[in-house]
């Protein structure tokens, strides 16, 4: 993606403030339309999130990995809404616990993050290029090739890296 992303010049991706926050939105974002992941955010933040008070203004907080940590996965199946993405969110808690921000920094994080169950390549990719502003890592599917091979190449698919 860095050639492309350099043709686009001034695109920009998103904060690397928190790893653990940026993929539980990966995760959120996964097989579905975005009103549908907004709709699953506001769920676990109405039901994990912690409440911020300030100049007469109140926010919800995100949650913290040790803060759903006991958090099973049929709660966020039922309470929150989550679908099969239930089952993948306590692995990420627990791998947010014991790989904070500051210890992920550097080396390969696609093949860190695929440690996390039910994490394959492509949502890795995702996760690693968004947290570490890493255009080069970027996740593409199938669809998003073909999209991408059309719109900015003009040829009707591209070759996979190998």
């Amino acid at each position: 993606m860095r050639q492309p992303l350099d043709e686009l010049a001034g695109m920009r991706q998103s904060c690397p403030e928190n790893h653990f926050e940026i993929s539980v939105v990966a995760l959120l974002l996964q097989n579905t339309t975005v009103s549908r992941t907004t709709a699953m955010t506001r769920n676990l933040l109405a039901h994990h999130g912690l409440l911020v008070h300030f100049d007469g203004i109140t926010l919800r907080a995100w949650f913290t990995p040790a803060e759903i940590s006991s958090v099973t996965a049929e709660t966020f199946k039922e309470q929150d809404r989550l679908g099969y993405r239930a089952e993948s969110l306590p692995h990420f808690a627990a791998f947010f616990r014991s790989h904070r921000s500051k210890t992920l920094r550097g080396g390969n994080l696609v093949e860190r993050f695929q440690e996390i169950k039910g994490v394959g390549p492509y949502t890795a990719a995702v996760m690693a290029s968004h947290v570490s502003r890493d255009p080069s890592v970027f996740g593409i599917d199938v669809w998003n090739r073909k999209i991408f091979a059309r719109t900015l190449l003009g040829v009707p698919d591209a070759p996979t890296p190998k």
